[in-house]
């Protein structure tokens, strides 16, 4: 601002009215939020203030224009109301943002409100809390005393938009927090104080970014009983988005870690649940860099390139992962605005999203890995292109999928396959089937010496360590059904599954 921002009258008639102006210098293009206020004191005495808002709209090359006038009242009582004080208040409000994919508002959930205390002596936080899942917050029952001049309070609501789970900066580094009007003088009984990040509001993404990440950690918490640490995002930050961080040598441990949103990024909710499924998986391994999925595979990468075991399985979990969140095949597609190929059904291993590439191997494949995950946690209900039908004989098993994961932490499908084997011994016949679809190969415990063929050969190899204790497996493996012991049962499993017998 150039020169004076403060005008002071001493009276003003009624129906009469002023008009005063403020240059403001543009450094840079954008929308910026501007906000005047008028304090006054009325015929009797009391004294009130009102808010107003307004966008400045800065275009390079173009006339700057005011958009999206809006109008906030300051909780100002009728004329000839008295002022109460010395009772209690209760605060409470709605807290939303303009989602510009649903062209409306929306609540922002789980987001840090703070309540403060404002005269000319105290800023003092009174109490604090977080929003619901409709965006509402409330402080009830509070002493209405200001400690200067025993009136009613002057208070202010903060929001802080960090929790337990996730913490929003700005590419500063400070922690996204907007704040209402100051209120003066509350009367006693309920004072009503809503926020918005409104439509021309340019810090509005902050609030899609804040609920993506959210209904992320919320997913985990009712599917697994499970909450990874408190996650720094940053946005606007970088030219893509990302998930990092920085490790120890040797030993691996992960000492920082954080998420890059770009400008632009912010409206898209796969890629932020996706980031986030890195997140979850560093936490999963032990924040250890060293007891991540190894891997050699540099550059770009998509759902179908041909990378290496440990790749696609960093990938494909955070691919599942943005699937899962949203229960929803189409969250990955093979590319822009195209259902088919998505999570559910392609040909992802080929090595190419059409389907006509050259690769045989799918467990180096990051989508492929995703697919198979997916059809391990999927259900009938799940949104895809079978609604009310499951695709696979696998029925909503992402909790077991979780805890092979969280227990062994493997460094490719091909070893959480053999991880299931250890811990879920059920479902094999259909996982296998999974991974056939998918073309990765896994050899069934039935087939003890891994030919292909389930015959005679593994009889004789079952046979011959029959009644021993098995505590550190061999190769071929006699205990065919995991149990620790060779007996009569592995008999039956192979001779259930025995060819041309």
């Amino acid at each position: 601002m150039q020169g004076s921002s403060v005008f002071e009258d001493q009276y003003l008639a009624r129906d009469a009215s002023h008009q005063y102006s403020v240059d403001i210098v543009a450094l840079e293009g954008g929308s910026y939020k501007l906000q005047a206020t008028v304090y006054f004191q009325l015929p009797d005495g009391q004294e009130r203030a009102e808010h107003f808002f307004t966008y400045l709209d800065i275009q390079p090359g173009k006339h700057a224009s005011l958009l999206a006038p809006a109008r906030t009242d300051a909780n100002v009582h009728p004329t000839g109301t008295p002022l109460a004080a010395g009772g209690t208040i209760s605060v409470s409000g709605n807290i939303t943002y303009y989602n510009d994919n649903l062209e409306q508002m929306v609540p922002i959930r789980k987001v840090g409100v703070w309540l403060f205390e404002k005269n000319s002596r105290v800023s003092r936080r009174i109490s604090n809390t977080y929003t619901d899942d409709n965006g509402f917050y409330s402080f009830e029952d509070l002493t209405n005393v200001d400690p200067e001049d025993g009136t009613g309070r002057d208070i202010q609501v903060r929001l802080y938009f960090e929790n337990d789970a996730l913490r929003i900066e700005r590419s500063e580094g400070t922690v996204y927090s907007f704040e209402s009007p100051i209120t003066y003088d509350v009367s006693d009984g309920q004072i009503d104080v809503d926020y918005s990040l409104e439509e021309r509001d340019q810090d509005r993404g902050v609030g899609h970014i804040f609920n993506a990440i959210m209904d992320a950690s919320k997913f985990l918490q009712k599917s697994v009983g499970w909450q990874r640490a408190k996650i720094t995002v940053k946005w606007p930050y970088g030219d893509w988005s990302n998930y990092n961080y920085g490790w120890y040598t040797p030993g691996g441990a992960i000492y920082t870690e954080f998420i890059q949103i770009p400008d632009g990024m912010e409206w898209d909710r796969p890629t932020m649940l996706h980031e986030y499924g890195h997140a979850v998986m560093t936490a999963m391994y032990g924040y250890n860099a060293n007891v991540l999925p190894p891997y050699s595979f540099e550059g770009e990468h998509y759902v179908y390139t041909v990378t290496d075991p440990g790749f696609a399985m960093r990938e494909g979990w955070a691919e599942l992962f943005e699937a899962a969140v949203d229960d929803n095949a189409y969250n990955l597609p093979g590319y822009i605005n195209r259902n088919v190929p998505n999570v559910e059904s392609n040909n992802w291993w080929t090595g190419a999203v059409d389907g006509t590439g050259n690769n045989t191997s799918g467990e180096i494949v990051e989508g492929t890995v995703a697919s198979i995950f997916w059809d391990i946690a999927d259900t009938g209900d799940s949104y895809d292109e079978s609604p009310g039908v499951d695709d696979d004989s696998m029925d909503g098993m992402f909790r077991e999928l979780w805890e092979v994961m969280l227990n062994h932490k493997p460094g490719s499908i091909l070893e959480f396959w053999d991880y299931w084997l250890e811990d879920y011994y059920v479902q094999i016949q259909a996982l296998q089937s999974i991974y056939t679809t998918h073309h990765v190969k896994v050899t069934p415990p039935w087939d003890v010496n891994g030919d292909g063929n389930v015959d005679m050969l593994d009889f004789a190899i079952i046979s011959s360590h029959f009644g021993q204790n098995i505590s550190n497996p061999a190769q071929p493996n006699p205990d065919v059904n995991r149990d620790g012991v060779v007996d009569i049962v592995d008999l039956v499993i192979w001779a259930i599954n025995v060819e041309g017998i």
